[in-house]
């Protein structure tokens, strides 16, 4: 839940909510918290400090998080729904731009609670539209390209 917004209040809301599911949940905590501030969690829920997200994403079926730039990106490019608990900053527009292009949804305010955390991940694991379009993002990300294909570009478009 990121680096600078993520709390204990807002993680234990996700693992409450998550655990219900049958599903295997990953949380990881962000460098600000303290793994063990978690506490006791399901059985189907593993925390870490840290996780190298590039590696995870294209295994999981959903991120839950922040809509932090860099959750929001990557989970783009590896074509998985998202569902985003936005707190500060960017978060709410990068919310919206996942609403609105139709690959994931978002929970606000004071809908962020156990129940609805639930629900709408039930609803956007079981979601094929929000699948096939975050597939198709994904293929786009994958055609555009690469960081090092752009900077040996750059001196043609300079003066």
């Amino acid at each position: 839940m990121g680096t600078a917004f993520g709390t204990i209040d807002l993680l234990r809301k996700a693992v409450d909510s998550l655990a219900e599911l049958d599903v295997r949940v990953l949380v990881a905590v962000g460098p600000q918290m303290d793994v063990a501030e978690l506490g006791e969690v399901p059985d189907n829920v593993e925390v870490a400090a840290w996780v190298p997200q590039a590696d995870l994403l294209p295994f999981t079926d959903l991120v839950v998080h922040h809509g932090g730039s860099g959750t929001t990106l990557g989970a783009l490019a590896a074509g998985v729904p998202q569902l985003v608990l936005p707190q500060g900053a960017d978060q709410f527009a990068n919310a919206e731009a996942v609403l609105g292009i139709g690959v994931g949804d978002r929970l606000l305010g004071e809908d962020v609670n156990s129940a609805a955390i639930a629900a709408k991940a039930a609803e956007l694991l079981a979601d094929n539209a929000a699948r096939d379009a975050s597939r198709a993002v994904a293929a786009e990300v994958a055609a555009m390209p690469s960081p090092a294909d752009v900077a040996r570009r750059l001196p043609e478009f300079s003066r």
